[in-house]
């Protein structure tokens, strides 16, 4: 892939994934764990990403992001993670007002709760499990997470979610 001259924007919304549908599970993958968002680009790209190049791969993850809300909503541990947060915002606050330690000590527990819920939930093999029960459920056989888009894959997860709740 070769740079155009003409700036990041140009260049960049053509050679990058705009929305989910086209966007491989395995990509989405890779930017959600790695931060990684050289895998928005449709082709591998070595060099180094200019900082207008990031601003604009930000852009379209942002966009990206949103999307996927808008068709699945925030998930169940987002949710929780965000209770957690202000929890811990709300300690550190009352041991700062009132000078009592033992305010930050609750707040470091459920810091290290955070991160060992974060880190179970990236695990590097966690989008392969769920790429075998997707495969099972839909009959497809094994699936390719470098094919499948991010609404199919996630869509099918959805189906399969009902299915196992009772829900047609």
């Amino acid at each position: 892939m070769f740079r155009k001259s003409s700036g990041a924007h140009s260049w960049l919304d053509g050679c990058a994934y705009q929305d989910i549908d086209t966007l491989p599970v395995y990509n989405w993958d890779k930017v959600s764990r790695t931060n990684d968002l050289k895998f928005l680009l449709k082709v591998p790209f070595s060099e180094e990403l200019t900082e207008e190049e990031v601003g604009k791969l930000s852009e379209i993850w942002d966009v990206l992001q949103q999307q996927y809300i808008d068709e699945f909503g925030l998930p169940s541990g987002y949710k929780i993670n965000l209770k957690k947060r202000k929890k811990i915002v709300s300690l550190q606050l009352k041991g700062i007002i009132t000078g009592d330690r033992h305010y930050f000590t609750q707040a470091g527990y459920l810091m290290k709760q955070m991160q060992m819920t974060e880190a179970n939930r990236h695990k590097p093999n966690k989008l392969a499990e769920l790429a075998i029960l997707v495969g099972k459920h839909s009959g497809a056989g094994r699936v390719n997470t470098k094919e499948w888009s991010v609404l199919e894959f996630y869509t099918a997860l959805k189906m399969i979610e009902k299915q196992a709740n009772g829900k047609n």
